[in-house]
């Protein structure tokens, strides 16, 4: 259950409970020069915070919008149980900073290569905790093609910062290598969650203007061969890729990944064009060619737990 394990920091010091795309009610702020001894603890159990898990509890999911898979598929269920609410989150998702390597299409127009100003004012937010069960590095960016976020994981590495007991990476794979540098995070990894966005490189070159999709692959199959650990790959599906979803599905078992997640494109960062790349949406005009893929990726998993349909 997102709301009672999970606390998101977004670019402007917002605080979610869940994915920002899935839920229409923000908690709180911290800020980079915030004075509060212990802001993430003090939002995570603010009455905002316990508004926002009252919904969750009573079932009406007031501030959950109709894009969250959770409902899509119906396994927000509590089984007459009621999660605690722990003393710190068990998941902090990092999604302040959006400097990174690349400027696929789907997310943002043009590159953002320097970490914002307020970065590590953010970081030292954070690391008021003086410990975290776990990090997921990073929601909003590359963590190994952002100096800030590859910087905190050093530092980590090497002793000088927070401790932590385990690493949620997301990344899109490029710098991947970069993590055996890390012995201290790679031993911690419970998760490695590629974003790929294609089965092909031909489409990958055109999804995300980059032709390093053979790397990638070699980077994935070095990384598990030296920590191996739950393996997750992302389509973010869209009018660019949506023709291969299977080919995508394919890959991942070939990989051995746990889960292939295929989610809808968002407007991340307020991108004005991401109606005309969201073949989801009845409206589009290759509505029905995306629907006919969808039941073909369908039936192909349809004996399988390795396929997270979130469309």
């Amino acid at each position: 259950m997102q709301a009672f394990n999970y606390l998101g920091v977004g670019i402007q010091g917002e605080v979610t409970l869940c994915c920002p795309g899935w839920v229409d009610k923000r908690i709180g702020q911290i800020l980079p020069f915030d004075s509060r001894e212990n802001p993430i603890k003090e939002i995570w159990h603010s009455e905002a915070a316990e508004d926002f898990r009252n919904t969750i509890r009573n079932q009406t999911y007031t501030y959950c919008n109709e894009k969250c898979p959770y409902l899509k598929s119906k396994s927000v269920v509590f089984n007459n149980t009621i999660p605690d609410v722990p003393d710190v989150p068990k998941v902090i998702n990092l999604a302040y900073d959006k400097a990174c390597n690349l400027a696929c299409p789907s997310c943002r127009p043009e590159p953002i290569r320097k970490p914002d100003y307020w970065a590590e004012g953010f970081r030292k937010q954070i690391e008021k905790l003086g410990y975290a069960p776990s990090l997921y590095f990073s929601g909003s960016a590359d963590p190994f093609g952002n100096t800030h976020y590859f910087n905190w994981l050093r530092d980590i590495d090497d002793g000088n910062s927070l401790q932590v007991g385990e690493f949620v990476i997301h990344t899109n794979g490029i710098l991947l290598d970069r993590l055996l540098r890390l012995p201290n995070v790679l031993r911690k990894v419970s998760t490695l969650r590629v974003s790929l966005d294609a089965g092909t490189s031909e489409t990958y070159l055109k999804v995300r203007k980059s032709d390093s999709f053979d790397r990638i692959i070699r980077n994935i199959k070095m990384v598990q061969k030296a920590h191996s650990t739950r393996l997750e790959l992302n389509m973010v599906v869209q009018s660019m890729n949506f023709h291969e979803m299977k080919e995508m599905y394919n890959l991942g078992v070939s990989l051995g990944a746990d889960v292939i997640n295929f989610d809808r494109i968002q407007d991340w960062y307020d991108r004005p064009d991401h109606v005309a790349h969201d073949v989801a949406n009845p409206t589009h005009q290759m509505h029905d060619d995306f629907k006919r893929h969808l039941t073909v990726l369908r039936e192909v998993t349809a004996c399988s737990d390795k396929a997270s349909i979130g469309l």
